[in-house]
């Protein structure tokens, strides 16, 4: 009996100091290392607008990004700089016309995607000060203001804003930069998504921590849920640009997806967020039913 007693206890304290051995699920970063990820959105919004008629937009966008670390201090914050790589994208707008665009071909930016020739020529030519905790908050990461006054001259950026992430150097580095916090509470990350049509939706999205078969694999749930604010149209909007909803309420919305986390190497393996929305609203004095989804997938390279 005093034996089984013995084994029983040393079997509980060797459990006990397993568990207070193991270290904190965090993002683990080098002075000098190099993080490669491929960040890609698809958006599509479907709008019914009756006797008004009907439209759609799609826009696919992926992004080549790298973090190149340069420092980390004792607290194990990373500073260094965001770089994108490669941009490619295609849009469909609701007048039928496409845009298309990839840094990578050889070609340079012909037809619509010529007017937005320098917007890409200056997000691929300048790196963007960056700053990540180990937690995956990000810092710091803005637009310097000479390049953020480069892109408001843009002809055509105010149109292309919500369709176009790259515009937002902070939200790139945001879909990067998992929350990897494990407490009760997991840290929300804003979200905020402009769409001309749509409105403004708001919400925060957590990561929250689910059952992984591996244990150098620690996987996440997203939980996100939005409202919205109509966009009030403006004297300058393009007049071939459909009109905003008027009194946009969210009818249905659900999203899905998880993420992995390599504990070992203190990094982002891949993440996957979809969105499935329909919101109601009046155009043109019809009632309008508008159905948008958009997924964001980002994949360490």
């Amino acid at each position: 009996m005093h034996v089984m007693r013995n084994v029983l206890a040393t079997t509980l304290l060797l459990a006990c100091s397993s568990l207070a051995a193991q270290e904190p699920i965090e993002w683990k970063f080098t002075a000098g290392e190099t993080l490669d990820y491929e960040v890609a959105q698809r958006t599509s919004v479907d709008v019914d607008a009756g006797a008004a008629g009907s439209f759609s937009i799609e826009a696919v966008q992926v992004l080549d990004v790298v973090w190149k670390i340069e420092a980390v201090d004792d607290a194990g914050v990373a500073s260094g700089v965001q770089q994108i790589e490669r941009i490619k994208l295609n849009v469909t707008m609701p007048t039928g016309l496409e845009l298309t665009y990839d840094s990578g071909e050889d070609e340079g930016a012909m037809g619509l995607s010529a007017m937005l020739a320098p917007m890409f020529d200056t997000l691929l030519e300048n790196a963007v000060p960056i700053k990540v905790a180990p937690t995956g908050e990000v810092l710091e990461c803005e637009l310097p203001e000479a390049m953020a006054e480069r892109l408001a001259r843009v002809p055509a950026t105010r149109a292309m804003s919500d369709l176009i992430v790259g515009s937002s150097v902070r939200q790139v580095a945001e879909q990067i930069a998992l929350p990897v916090a494990t407490g009760d509470e997991p840290s929300p990350r804003q979200v905020v998504i402009e769409n001309r049509v749509l409105g403004t939706l708001r919400g925060e999205l957590v990561w929250k921590p689910a059952d992984s078969e591996e244990s150098s694999i620690a996987k996440f749930v997203p939980q996100l849920k939005l409202t919205v604010e109509p966009v009030a149209p403006t004297d300058d909007d393009e007049p071939l640009q459909p009109r905003p909803l008027k009194s946009p309420k969210i009818a249905e919305q659900s999203v899905n997806g998880s993420a992995e986390f390599d504990t070992a190497a203190g990094r982002l393996k891949s993440s996957n967020w979809s969105l499935d929305l329909e919101l109601i609203g009046q155009l043109m004095g019809n009632d309008v039913t508008s159905n948008m989804t958009q997924t964001v997938d980002v994949t360490s390279r």
